[in-house]
C-alpha cells in the first residue's frame, strides 16, 4: 500500500543534513517528516537528494591509449574504440533517459523498504515510511548537494565510478562520477542484480563499501559474505541502510518537542530484532 505524505503539514525539517555516522557526509541531503494523509500514528519521512549533472563526452584516442596501459595483455581492437555506430558526444535524448532513469532508479531502490518504528510511547506517531526523492538536473540552481560527472565511455570499457564528500554547503558539493552504463544493471556475482548509480547513491545515503574488493576487506569487512546487500554486490537494502534515517529522527523529535532532551527512540523494523546505529554496525 502507499502512504501518501501530507505535504501540507511538515512536522520536522533539515535541510543539508550532516550525518552523525557511516561516512559522516556533511551537507548529504535535506529530510522532512509528514503525517502521512489522513493519519496522525503513521508518518513519511522524506529525504531529497538533488545533484546538479554534468555531461562528458569521451575521446577515443585518450581512451584507447589510457586502455593500452591498463590492460596490456588485453587490449581491445582499435576499432571498437573508434566506431563511428558509438559517438562519443552525448545526444540531447540520451541525456533526458540518463537522468530520467538514474532519478526512477535511485527513488525506487531506496524507498518504502523498512518501516521505523518508536521504542516506547513518547509519540503518537507508530509507524514512519521512508521516501528518498532524488533529484538529478542539469542547470545550476539555488540548492544542490552534488555535482554529478558522468562520462559517455563504450560500453566495453570499463571504469570506477565513486562518491567524493564536499565540505558543506553550496560552496562545495560533493562529487559523484559516473559512466553512462550506471543505469543499467549487472551481474558482479551476487544472488541479485548490482546497478552502479543505487550503489554510488548508498555513499550519497552515508553507507560505507561492503564487498571484498580482491584479497582486501571493504570498509565495513563483517558484510562481505552479504552479496545481495546494496552496498555489496547486489540491490537488497537492508534494515542496517535505514539506520541514519532513525538517528535523524531521533535528533528531531529530541531538539523540536516539549519533551527537551528526550526522543521516542526510533529505530527500524516492526518487529524484533530491531536495528539501531548502536547494533547495525554501520561504523
Amino acid at each position: 500500500m502507499t502512504v501518501i505524505a501530507d505535504l501540507a503539514r511538515p512536522l520536522f525539517f533539515e535541510r543539508n543534513v550532516t550525518l552523525s555516522h557511516g561516512l559522516r557526509t556533511k551537507s548529504a541531503f535535506d529530510l522532512a517528516l509528514y503525517p502521512a494523509m489522513g493519519r496522525r500514528d503513521v508518518g513519511v519521512l522524506i529525504a531529497t537528494v538533488i545533484g546538479v549533472v554534468e555531461f562528458i563526452d569521451g575521446e577515443e584516442q585518450y581512451e584507447y591509449e589510457v586502455y593500452k596501459k591498463k590492460f596490456p595483455d588485453l587490449v581491445a581492437p582499435a576499432s571498437q574504440f573508434f566506431n563511428p555506430a558509438f559517438p562519443r558526444k552525448w545526444g540531447a535524448g540520451e541525456k533526458q533517459v540518463f537522468i530520467s532513469e538514474g532519478n526512477a532508479i535511485v527513488s525506487r531502490v531506496w524507498s518504502g523498504r523498512h518501516i521505523l518504528t518508536p521504542s516506547n510511547d513518547m509519540t503518537e506517531m507508530k509507524k514512519i515510511h521512508v521516501q528518498v526523492d532524488c533529484h538529478l538536473k542539469q542547470g545550476w540552481g539555488l540548492h544542490s548537494h552534488w555535482n554529478v560527472a558522468v562520462k559517455k565511455y563504450p560500453p566495453f570499457y570499463k571504469t570506477r565510478s565513486f562518491v567524493r564528500a564536499g565540505t558543506a554547503g553550496a560552496i562545495d558539493n560533493g562529487e559523484v562520477n559516473l559512466n553512462m552504463i550506471d543505469i543499467y544493471p549487472e551481474d558482479l556475482g551476487g544472488p541479485t542484480k548490482f546497478v552502479t548509480i543505487a550503489h554510488e547513491f548508498g555513499h550519497v545515503l552515508g553507507m560505507r563499501d561492503e564487498y571484498l574488493e580482491g584479497t582486501v576487506p571493504a570498509d565495513v569487512p563483517w558484510f562481505v559474505s552479504d552479496t545481495a546487500s546494496i552496498m555489496n554486490r547486489g540491490n537488497v537494502v537492508r534494515p542496517r541502510h535505514y539506520v541514519l534515517f532513525a538517528t535523524w529522527l531521533d535528533k528531531a523529535f529530541r531538539n523540536g518537542t516539549l519533551l527537551r532532551g528526550l526522543t521516542p527512540g526510533w529505530r527500524v523494523g516492526e518487529f524484533p530484532p530491531f536495528t539501531t546505529v548502536a547494533n547495525a554496525g554501520i561504523g
